[in-house]
């Protein structure tokens, strides 16, 4: 059976050297493209033009990839 080495506080704590160019998230402009593969994209917004019924999109990816979020294409 293999020994855990026990970690102190210190040892999960990263640390960034980040300073923002804002000084509150108001100041950043909202972002409503699609993010995610160009082939994706093409097919997801060509299958939101089809003008038949019955048609559906599917939608397939592991947990925590983001597909089911829902968000308004412009």
């Amino acid at each position: 059976m293999a020994k855990y080495k026990k970690l102190k506080y210190e040892d999960l704590v990263v640390k960034l050297d980040f300073v923002p160019d804002f000084k509150t998230t108001e100041e950043i402009a909202n972002y409503y493209d699609l993010i995610g593969q160009e082939r994706a994209v093409q097919a997801f917004e060509m299958g939101l033009k089809l003008d038949k019924p019955y048609y559906n999109i599917y939608v397939c990816g592991t947990n925590g990839s983001g597909r089911k979020n829902l968000f308004w294409i412009s």
